[in-house]
């Protein structure tokens, strides 16, 4: 006999001998099936005896878990328990006495509780003793809607008008009482535990995120919420900012005192600005003879691929052609009055350029609730900061070896050791290194929000010809052909991958100079492309004719789509990123790849920023955020039909700025740089209520040690295989990085989109370290056939050259580390064997490139990023919150969100449950 059957057939035997030995007859029904009849008693398997009434007897039983049987006599009611296994109790008659016995007891797994409409478990006769958090008068009927009100609540007591609220463990067992009753919220019945020795509650997930790394190694920190089936986490509040974070001022040029150098330099002025502009119109007859000689990009290649990279326009072209004469200009006097590089800061700066006005903010702009596409008027006193088309700030001076442009050397004025010998020296792969609880999503989202905030501009030709720095066959041009914007990196001769294909140089294009903010000669700044703040740039733009080409033309307040019905039949149920129509290239697989034929309908996207078909997953990043405009529009015109198309665009606008916002520095952030970092600074976000943080002395645009170093981080997480999943979680698909780059044909297939989706939250991550894959190693934009492309760690390493950024040395110093007398002296934040290679390939350990030992510095506790790149993105991203007159959750600024106005988001708090809703 199985053990279900034997338990089934013993409680039937049991219930028999009940029904017979009792008598079915003379049994009366109580409340809450109580079957009961006066003269009679139970003799033995006494439990307990209550003082009661003889009417409360039965219903004391009840709140007894172990109680079957009951008598009462003599104003005591006598609880008695009778095992399954006990064949009967034998039923004796007493005339002093009433007896009874509850059958359903008997019932394995049966649910004692009551329940009321709301869900909530209640009983008489009831205590749940212990554990009260509070009490408040009122009656039974509000005891259970008190509890709930109360989030702390899990348990209940109702006694004598009073209402005992209660935080007790899931054990808790109830006690029979006289009187009252006692209760408990289901939802809640899995009481939290601790959460870094902090109390925690129930609560929705995404006020949890600050908490993610404790939830993970905690038990029992999965529980429900109020509605009693949605999932929710067990953590504590919010930890309090400290609002005393400090960010890094601007560097000062400092005072140059010297008479005599300040005469050289005025009487030398006028000679260097006309050789400046001699070297400028130069660049005409070079760049002819390059393609005359057919030293251009070739269609196809890595080289070409890049390019895509950086979509300059005309307006860009212009001012970047405009402050490269300035350039050469400061060059040129550098040279004739023989400064050295410490002191072209201070002394060039007593000369004034050339500079545009600065936009002019009106009243309407100052007043708008919208903030300008192009980052303008965002800081009324500084209208261009943060603006779009302007340069980076530092927060240390450039070490150009020239002082004014050209790429940093080392410390005897030696070269540096080669950027590709470099990244082979430290840099490993390895696809098992992967991060024990981050999911790709945290790469995605980093990737996604750097093409909001950075975009640097690559030096073109006059006519936006792409630049080409190396022959076809890898090989060095001779010097008197090569293109000055050139940097190409030097690939030796023995490299472990290139070398099979006797390659010798990589292409590698200088970095655009752009307009000094400060209108004054000095070293070269870099442009970034696109405004500086988080402000959803890479989805409508960063100009106004940008953002005209990407909103609809029929649809109110809606952006351009690939419409779901311009597609194959029944080939996606909602709609696409819209066609980029300009694209040069079509963005199809070949067959030997895809195994069909390159679809007709398939075409490039179309977006804010012009990286988005870099890969397929940020195509799909880039698609979630366009059809959530498009969600918020559909909403706010149901319920505001009086909007116009203008109206309606901005409004969604602001919101899906406002939730990218939330979302960065709630779930994003915290685990890049570790939640102490931000509650150090003042970063965490607020659950209630609005922020006063603004500081209008904040510039926020984008730090060049962050674009050119910190940020570049992520390319330490990136999987060289991307994994589509289906809805049970099961892999259904891969694809290989290198061969998809700008080649958005697979979110076309039917039913890709999702599984790249679920692929985000379900392959795991990378850790940040010195292991990066070889799809970017070695096969960055690999043109097929091929077998090799670039290498993204050596373009990284050169192009903080490029940017004169010093190294790493100095960084350590200002945040807060020991600095490094020898290379020794890193031991305490890298391991001793990248150290020894450090040692090998560098002459001084002040040499030392920002981003490789940046990246291969231990994390801190909590945070993904070792101690300096850590500080470096913490201060960037203070300066893009403090900085921020629209930043979301501000109060008393033009842009604030402020109750009713539209009721799709009437309170903030709509804001920061956003992260469900975005995906």
């Amino acid at each position: 006999m199985t053990p279900s059957v034997s338990v089934i057939c013993v409680i039937l035997m049991l219930l028999n001998s009940l029904s017979s030995a009792n008598g079915n007859s003379g049994w009366s029904d109580g409340g809450g099936d109580v079957k009961w009849r006066m003269d009679c008693d139970f003799p033995g398997f006494d439990i307990e005896k209550i003082e009661s009434p003889g009417e409360q007897c039965g219903t004391i039983c009840i709140a007894n878990p172990q109680c079957t049987h009951f008598t009462h006599a003599s104003g005591q009611c006598f609880l008695k328990a009778a095992p399954l296994s006990t064949p009967h109790i034998s039923l004796q008659p007493d005339r002093n006495a009433m007896c009874g016995f509850v059958p359903w007891k008997f019932q394995p797994g049966r649910d004692h509780w009551n329940t009321d409409k709301g869900g909530l478990k209640w009983l008489l006769n009831c205590d749940f003793f212990g554990n009260d958090i509070g009490q408040q008068a009122g009656t039974g009927e509000q005891c259970g809607s008190l509890c709930l009100a109360n989030p702390e609540c899990s348990h209940f007591r109702f006694i004598h008008g009073i209402c005992f609220i209660k935080k007790a463990p899931p054990s808790t067992q109830r006690t029979a009482t006289n009187g009252g009753m006692c209760g408990f919220v289901p939802w809640r019945k899995s009481s939290c535990p601790n959460v870094g020795g902090l109390e925690s509650t129930c609560r929705p997930l995404v006020e949890c995120a600050v908490w993610y790394d404790l939830l993970l190694t905690t038990p029992g920190t999965s529980c429900i919420l109020s509605d009693g089936k949605s999932p929710g986490g067990c953590c504590p509040g919010l930890l309090q900012n400290r609002h005393n974070g400090q960010y890094f001022e601007q560097p000062s040029y400092g005072t140059n005192h010297d008479l005599q150098l300040e005469s050289n330099l005025e009487s030398q002025l006028g000679a260097a600005q006309q050789a400046g502009h001699v070297l400028f119109q130069s660049l005409g007859t070079t760049e002819k003879e390059l393609i005359d000689n057919n030293i251009v990009v070739m269609p196809g290649s890595a080289s070409a691929a890049h390019s895509l990279f950086f979509h300059t326009t005309h307006e860009t072209q212009k001012i970047n052609l405009e402050s490269l004469v300035d350039v050469y200009t400061a060059q040129e006097l550098v040279k004739r009055v023989r400064l050295e590089p410490n002191q072209v800061a201070s002394a060039l700066s007593r000369f004034k350029i050339h500079c545009p006005a600065g936009p002019v903010c009106s009243d309407a702009t100052r007043h708008s609730p919208f903030r300008t596409l192009d980052g303008s008027c965002n800081n009324i006193q500084h209208s261009t900061w943060g603006k779009s088309r302007t340069q980076f700030q530092r927060i240390l001076l450039p070490l150009y070896a020239d002082g004014v442009r050209e790429p940093r050397r080392a410390k005897s004025n030696n070269e540096l050791p080669s950027a590709r010998l470099v990244s082979t020296s430290i840099i490993r792969d390895n696809n098992d290194h992967v991060h024990s609880s981050n999911t790709y999503w945290v790469t995605q989202f980093g990737q996604f929000i750097d093409h909001d905030i950075t975009q640097n501009v690559q030096s073109k030709m006059d006519n936006l010809t792409d630049i080409e720095c190396c022959t076809p066959n890898g090989q060095f041009i001779d010097e008197d052909l090569v293109h000055p914007e050139c940097n190409p990196i030097k690939i030796p001769q023995n490299d472990p991958f290139f070398s099979k294909f006797g390659r010798r140089c990589m292409s590698f294009v200088r970095s655009a100079p752009a307009r000094r903010s400060d209108c004054r000669l000095g070293y070269a700044e870099q442009m970034n492309d696109n405004t500086h703040f988080l402000d959803a740039s890479q989805v409508y733009g960063s100009d106004e004719k940008h953002a005209k080409q990407l909103r609809s033309t029929t649809d109110k307040g809606r952006l351009d789509v690939t419409h779901k019905w311009k597609l194959p039949a029944g080939h996606h149920q909602m709609d696409l990123l819209p066609p980029d129509n300009s694209a040069k290239d079509p963005c199809t697989l070949s067959k030997a790849v895809s195994g069909v034929d390159p679809p007709k309908h398939v075409k490039c996207f179309n977006a804010g920023d012009p990286r988005s078909n870099i890969t397929p997953n940020l195509a799909v990043s880039h698609t979630v955020l366009l059809r959530e405009h498009n969600r918020i529009v559909m909403v706010l015109s149901g319920q505001n039909m009086h909007l116009n198309d203008e109206q309606l665009y901005q409004e969604a606008r602001r919101i899906l700025i406002a939730q990218m916002q939330h979302i960065t520095y709630n779930e994003w952030l915290p685990i890049v740089i570790g939640k102490s970092k931000m509650q150090q600074l003042g970063l965490l976000p607020l659950h209630n209520g609005f922020s006063r943080d603004y500081d209008a002395k904040v510039n926020p645009s984008i730090v060049n040690e962050f674009a050119g170093a910190a940020f570049r981080f992520g390319h330490s997480l990136v999987q060289g295989i991307h994994l589509l999943f289906n809805r049970e979680r099961k892999r259904a698909d891969s694809i290989r990085l290198s061969q998809h780059f700008f080649k958005s044909q697979t979110v076309y297939t039917p039913g890709n989109l999702d599984k790249f989706l679920i692929g985000l939250a379900t392959q795991p991550d990378q850790q940040v370290d010195n292991i990066v894959t070889e799809e970017l190693t070695n096969h960055l934009f690999e043109e097929e056939g091929k077998g090799f492309g670039l290498d993204l760690v050596s373009i990284n390493i050169q192009r903080g050259r490029d940017h004169g950024i010093p190294g790493y040395n100095a960084y350590r110093v200002l945040c807060g580390l020991k600095k490094a007398h020898t290379f020794e002296d890193l031991h305490d934040h890298i391991s001793r064997q990248i150290v020894d290679q450090f040692k090998s390939l560098y002459e001084s350990v002040d040499d030392i490139d920002l981003f490789m030992a940046g990246i291969s510095e231990h994390p801190v506790a909590g945070a993904l990023v070792g101690p300096t790149f850590q500080c470096l993105i913490a201060d960037q991203f203070l300066k893009l919150k403090r900085g921020d007159r629209y930043f979301y959750d501000l109060g008393g600024q033009s842009g604030s969100f402020t109750a009713g106005k539209f009721v799709l988001f009437p309170f903030l708090n709509s804001i920061r449950a956003t992260l469900p809703i975005v995906v």
